[in-house]
């Protein structure tokens, strides 16, 4: 946000405070995608980043989605097709969705079931920062990363891990944030 801060007073612009996406014209995808998902809102789970060796370990990530799962949350899992098919590979929970199956795989799919989801949890990646655009709740990991610099900066309440290396982050932190986030009364930011 510095960075557009900066181009926007260049511009003779007032920059904007947060970025945020609009989710109305995704109205009738959105009704479309919400029949797929049955009646319990899902918490979306992104694994995976640019980086193999900045994501938390996928056996951790199914052991986040088992617990959400006997909390009885559903869960969506988000990502591309490959990336998708190595969380199927190790089985699959009747209470766990698949991006790439609810939807088209497109983008515009994407987006309109992150709209659909209690919060979601990711690696600093662009399904975690278009969720934060759109308001809905992350858990930013950042394993390592920049969150100074790139933290969730959208309109909705965001916790984020900072670790040097994924080494460490377990599923019972990841879900610890989560519970933090669901409960916190009003849009803050927590770096850990």
């Amino acid at each position: 946000m510095s960075e557009l801060a900066g181009i926007a007073r260049t511009l003779g612009a007032e920059p904007p405070s947060e970025y945020r996406l609009d989710a109305a014209p995704l109205a009738s995808r959105r009704a479309s995608l919400q029949s797929a998902l049955g009646t319990r809102p899902p918490v979306a789970l992104h694994a995976f980043a640019g980086s193999r060796a900045r994501c938390v370990a996928v056996s951790e990530w199914r052991v986040l989605a088992e617990s959400l799962v006997r909390r009885g949350r559903a869960v969506l899992w988000i990502g591309a097709r490959p990336e998708l098919d190595e969380i199927r590979a190790g089985g699959v929970s009747p209470h766990w969705y698949f991006a790439d199956v609810i939807g088209d795989g497109s983008l515009r799919d994407a987006i309109a079931l992150l709209t659909l989801c209690t919060a979601l949890v990711g690696h600093d990646s662009g399904p975690m920062h278009i969720a934060s655009a759109l308001g809905v709740p992350v858990v930013g990991i950042f394993a390592p990363g920049e969150p100074r610099r790139t933290f969730p900066q959208g309109p909705g309440p965001a916790r984020v891990i900072a670790r040097p290396s994924p080494v460490g982050i377990t599923a019972g932190v990841i879900l610890r944030e989560l519970d933090e986030l669901l409960t916190q009364p009003s849009p803050t930011i927590a770096r850990r």
